[in-house]
C-alpha cells in the first residue's frame, strides 16, 4: 500500500498542501506581473504614440525565442522581459520622454535610467529576478557600446539581446514626438544594417522570420474575424510546474 505524508496536525495530504502552496504562489506572481503590466500601460498612456508597443514586442520576441530553440525557462524570461522592458519609464518625466528634438546630456541620462528603475521594480520578486536582469540589459549593444554597463556579445543575456532587436524594430514603426514612423521595409533594412554592431547577428534573422510569422497570423485572424487575445493573457507560467 502506498502511504502519503500528512501535514502535522492536519488530515490533508502533504502533496495536496504543496500543490496548494504552489498554486497560491503562482497566483501571487501573476498578480504582481499584472500590476507591473498596468504600470507599463500607464507609461504608454503617457505617450500616445506608443500604445500597444510592449505587447507587440512580446509577440515578436516570443516567436523569435521559439525559432531560436530556447529552453522553456529562457522562453519565459524572454516573454516577460519583452512585456515589461519599458516599465522603468514610469519614473521618467513626460517632458523628457516626449520632448521634440534631441535630448540634452542630462535628459539622456534620465531616459537611460529607466532600465535600472525597471530592474529594481521587478527584482523584488524572486520569480522575476532573471526577468529583471534581462530588462536591465536590453539597451546593451552587441559591440559593447550600449548601456548601462557596456556589456558585449554573449555577456549580454540572451533575452536582452532578443528584446533589443524586437524593441528597436517596433520603435522604428512607431510615430514619436521627435520622429516619423518608418515603413516596415526601412525598419527591416535597419536591423540588417546594424547586425553585428548593435545587434547579435544570430538573432536578427530569427526576428525577421518571427515578424513575418506573427504578422501573417494577425492578418489571418483579422480576416477571419477572430477576436484578438491580449498577449498578457496567454503568457507562459513563470516557473515550470
Amino acid at each position: 500500500m502506498t502511504h502519503r505524508l500528512l501535514d502535522s496536525g492536519r488530515n490533508t495530504p502533504l502533496t495536496d498542501t504543496t500543490q496548494h502552496r504552489t498554486t497560491v504562489q503562482d497566483e501571487e506572481r501573476r498578480a504582481y506581473v499584472a500590476t507591473i503590466a498596468c504600470l507599463a500601460d500607464a507609461v504608454q498612456a503617457k505617450d500616445p504614440y506608443t500604445h500597444g508597443h510592449c505587447e507587440r514586442v512580446s509577440h515578436y520576441a516570443r516567436a523569435a525565442a521559439e525559432r531560436l530553440g530556447l529552453s522553456d525557462a529562457e522562453l519565459r524570461v524572454t516573454c516577460y522581459a519583452a512585456l515589461l522592458h519599458d516599465v522603468g519609464k514610469i519614473g521618467v518625466s513626460d517632458g523628457v520622454l516626449n520632448k521634440k528634438g534631441p535630448l540634452l546630456p542630462d535628459e539622456r541620462k534620465l531616459v537611460e535610467a529607466h532600465v535600472r528603475i525597471g530592474h529594481d521594480l521587478l527584482n523584488g520578486v524572486p520569480a522575476l529576478r532573471e526577468v529583471a536582469c534581462a530588462v536591465l540589459y536590453h539597451h546593451e549593444r552587441f559591440d559593447g557600446n550600449g548601456y548601462p554597463e557596456g556589456l558585449s556579445g554573449d555577456r549580454i543575456p540572451m533575452a536582452s539581446r532578443i528584446v533589443a532587436v524586437v524593441d528597436a524594430y517596433c520603435a522604428m514603426l512607431d510615430e514619436r514626438s521627435y520622429k516619423a514612423a518608418y515603413p516596415p521595409e526601412k525598419a527591416r533594412a535597419e536591423l540588417i544594417r546594424c547586425s553585428g554592431s548593435q545587434f547579435d547577428p544570430r538573432i536578427v534573422p530569427a526576428v525577421l522570420r518571427a515578424i513575418d510569422e506573427v504578422d501573417a497570423e494577425v492578418a489571418e485572424e483579422a480576416h477571419a474575424g477572430v477576436m484578438f487575445t491580449p498577449f498578457s493573457d496567454v503568457l507562459p507560467p513563470l516557473q515550470a510546474s
